[in-house]
């Protein structure tokens, strides 16, 4: 019998298996939800975690198995408040915050490492913070010889500091694919930190989108000038979609297209600022407007606009 996890016996980029594990991805925002996703698809052998902060889920049948990290539930208040302090890893250094969070749930990674070894098809994905974390997790199993997994991540935050993604690129060549939904903020941040794999950006024809220094949105000429609170409409004019110089793109059609260059990061004056934007230094409570969509590239960040986007490129390539 065919099923929906068909998808997962394959390697590499596809289309298909982008959508499915996305919607794997927004499921595990819910155990519930969780638990009706593995049972469409046949993946009946189902676990979901919650320790520490970490949430998600696995799910498996006779040949694949999907470990699916949840993101936060405020991702304007992680930027606002997220320091950029990294820790000591096997294959190099890494985000502290992220590491930490592998770390309280390797009991929980203990129990599907006895699945995921059984498996020929082992797949780990998350959406936003949760992208950051299977990151971590796919080294954590493979520095020990457990299992060599495939990632799909979607608006993850950049995890490498010092080597890792070097490290990281060497032992798990194209094994995982990084999208990144338009003008979403997330994978551009936080400063000094790298990406691992392969980027797939989703972009509009014709544009490619930068971030030039907040100074210019605010009306200064000088980065050290009396520090103030950008409001959100200042930080929204800072988005400038530019001409695209070279576009190199995977598929071409009068929608989206597929661009395999990240975004230019943040640097620390804009990150700073950003931050000052969302509220950073304010009292409890007093931090603005409600982030979640209230800017482009918070909307852009939702894992329902990825699924929605990569639905339609995916259709159009049928």
């Amino acid at each position: 019998m065919t099923t929906q996890a068909e998808c997962l016996r394959t390697t590499g980029f596809n289309l298909t298996t982008a959508v499915f594990l996305a919607e794997a991805c927004a499921a595990a925002y819910n155990k519930v939800e969780a638990q009706k996703f593995a049972s469409s698809a046949g993946l009946a052998n189902f676990n979901a975690f919650d320790a520490s902060n970490v949430q998600g889920f696995w799910c498996a049948d006779d040949k694949a198995t999907v470990l699916a990290f949840r993101g936060t539930s405020n991702i304007g208040q992680w930027i606002r408040d997220v320091r950029v302090l990294p820790a000591a890893v096997a294959w190099g250094w890494a985000h502290l915050g992220f590491v930490q969070g592998i770390e309280e749930i390797e009991a929980r990674l203990q129990l599907f490492d006895a699945l995921a070894k059984t498996r020929p098809y082992v797949w780990i994905v998350g959406h936003s913070l949760g992208g950051a974390l299977a990151v971590i997790a796919a080294a954590r199993a493979k520095s020990r010889g457990i299992y060599t997994p495939e990632l799909y991540t979607f608006g993850q935050p950049a995890v490498s500091f010092a080597g890792f993604a070097d490290r990281f690129d060497r032992e798990l060549p194209k094994r995982l694919w990084r999208l990144i939904n338009q003008v979403d903020i997330v994978p551009r941040v936080p400063p000094f930190y790298q990406h691992c794999g392969g980027p797939k950006h989703i972009v509009r024809p014709g544009v490619l989108e930068s971030l030039p220094g907040l100074e210019a949105a605010a009306g200064g000429q000088d980065g050290f000038a009396a520090p103030r609170k950008y409001t959100q409409e200042e930080t929204l004019s800072a988005i400038i979609l530019a001409p695209r110089q070279s576009p190199g793109t995977e598929s071409v059609s009068s929608g989206e297209i597929i661009d395999e260059n990240d975004p230019r990061p943040l640097d620390m004056l804009e990150f700073g600022r950003l931050q000052m934007a969302l509220g950073a230094g304010d009292p409890p409570g007093l931090e603005g407007l409600p982030l979640e969509g209230a800017l482009p590239y918070f909307a852009d960040h939702q894992i329902s606009e990825y699924i929605r986007l990569l639905k339609e490129l995916r259709d159009r390539q049928s």
